[in-house]
């Protein structure tokens, strides 16, 4: 059982879609698939070096409840970092809790500015799957 105090990062999962350029050529691009809470802890910080270069890598270990959607072809984006998974373990095979071992890839994701939110607007199945950041601009 995962608690849910260990959870307090939001993490999106961004899964690889094909789509055609101008050209009619397949573009690899990413896909937000879900926006879940996770536990983010960096597990170790070292630099390489290959072929004289320096290449700094940081490895995390992200903790979610288990999702079927993730694969190892998906990816997080925590807080703008795209963090590419290594490794993904379903804890004692119970699909209950996923502990995923990530690189960070150095790429950045610029945050997408959300639009303000309006609680008079708000339909009942809306305000049912707000987030903990959307419930908090609502009373601002």
């Amino acid at each position: 059982m995962i608690r849910a105090g260990r959870l307090h990062h939001r993490v999106t999962i961004e899964a690889p879609t094909s789509t055609p350029n101008e050209l009619g050529e397949a573009v690899q691009t990413w896909a937000s698939i879900a926006t879940v809470w996770a536990g983010v802890r960096p597990l170790s910080s070292r630099e390489l070096i290959a072929h004289a270069q320096v290449e700094h890598q940081v490895t995390h270990e992200v903790t979610l409840r288990y999702t079927p959607a993730l694969t190892p072809a998906c990816r997080f984006v925590h807080r703008g970092r795209v963090l590419q998974i290594v490794g993904i373990k379903n804890a004692d095979e119970r699909n209950v809790e996923l502990r995923v071992t990530v690189c960070e890839s150095g790429e950045i994701v610029p945050a997408s500015q959300p639009a303000a939110l309006k609680f008079s607007t708000l339909t009942a199945p809306q305000f049912s799957t707000l987030t903990a950041d959307q419930f908090d601009q609502l009373g601002a």
